[in-house]
């Protein structure tokens, strides 16, 4: 049953594809604060920059990290990024005055490396999302 309830609505001109699409294709407001998208609006997931910003050992992939972590001047700032990258941020950088999280390198790479991970999130939740559209929230399919 399931599988001719997706066939009724998956195609050219139907429900499920055109939800889908318009998804794909809907700007991401709030990036930098909280995030709004009718993707995550339907998941019940919620980012938001600036709870989640400092600690990207809570959402960041190895790849991400190493992005991050390429930018420190030093083998041994990149080794205790890795070991504890949440932590790392909160120290000190070598001008003494600032956290590294407030280093510009470090910040830069920190929101680009965030823009990837929403835009990842989002995009791998895109058919959750037109299902729930489709079918509502309590769907099985």
């Amino acid at each position: 049953m399931d599988s001719n309830r997706l066939r009724a609505v998956v195609g050219a001109s139907r429900p499920l594809t055109i939800a889908e699409h318009q998804m794909r294709n809907a700007d991401i407001e709030g990036v930098y604060g909280e995030v709004c998208s009718p993707v995550l609006d339907k998941t019940g997931e919620r980012l938001d920059y600036t709870e989640m910003i400092a600690s990207p050992g809570l959402w960041a992939t190895d790849d991400m990290l190493h992005a991050i972590a390429s930018w420190l001047p030093s083998r041994q700032a990149r080794i205790s990024f890795h070991a504890n990258p949440d932590s790392f941020l909160q120290t000190v950088s070598p001008d003494g005055e600032t956290t590294w999280i407030e280093h510009p390198s470090i910040a830069t790479e920190l929101d680009r490396q965030w823009l990837r991970y929403v835009s990842s999130t989002i995009s791998q939740s895109v058919r959750t999302a037109a299902i729930v559209e489709v079918f509502g929230s309590d769907s099985t399919a």
